[in-house]
């Protein structure tokens, strides 16, 4: 099978797509004032609002040059001072990057889930686990401390052995990690 466009979700996409993207970028960023920083198929950039409309027909000029009329998302041009991207609200007039709701509430129902699971002796799959570990891991950006609350999580995902299929009880230590996140 050859793919004439990448699969959404796909771990070996944003390798894959790094090759357009760096050229994307490079040709993008002489003819913008300000910064840009590119994350697998999105333009992230910072400038003086003077300087904004300006710069975005810079952007879509590039995509459009290199990769058509169809690869541009017009309804996903943001611009403010709070903007969630990537999962990351950012406020500059507070200075703080924290989780956006959306995320926050994925990660509180993955813990939930856990939490529910084992209250019930109910076992959890190895997809609800690395899901909330992985979530865990994410935010422990934000304080760092919690990143030790990790690794009973991680101990348990081991014990699954990379069975899919397999359903555990998760450890009393985990209990405690979710329960603390």
């Amino acid at each position: 099978i050859l793919h004439l466009v990448g699969n959404f979700g796909w771990t070996g996409t944003p390798f894959a797509w790094d090759v357009v993207g760096r050229i994307m970028l490079a040709a993008a960023l002489h003819k913008i004032t300000g910064t840009l920083r590119l994350y697998v198929d999105d333009f992230f950039g910072a400038c003086l609002t003077a300087y904004l409309s300006e710069n975005n027909a810079a952007v879509d000029d590039v995509i459009r040059t290199l990769l058509g009329e169809e690869a541009l998302a017009p309804k996903k041009d943001l611009h403010g001072r709070v903007l969630v991207i990537l999962g990351w609200l950012f406020d500059l007039d507070k200075r703080t990057v924290s989780i956006s709701e959306n995320n926050l509430l994925k990660t509180l129902g993955a813990f939930m889930d856990i939490e529910t699971a084992a209250a019930k002796s109910t076992p959890v799959s190895l997809h609800q686990l690395e899901r909330a570990a992985s979530l865990a891991t994410r935010y422990s950006v934000l304080c760092r401390p919690m990143s030790a609350f990790t690794s009973a999580m991680y101990k348990d995902i081991a014990g699954f052995k990379g069975n899919t299929t397999a359903t555990h009880h998760v450890s009393n230590n985990t209990r405690v990690d979710i329960e603390l996140w």
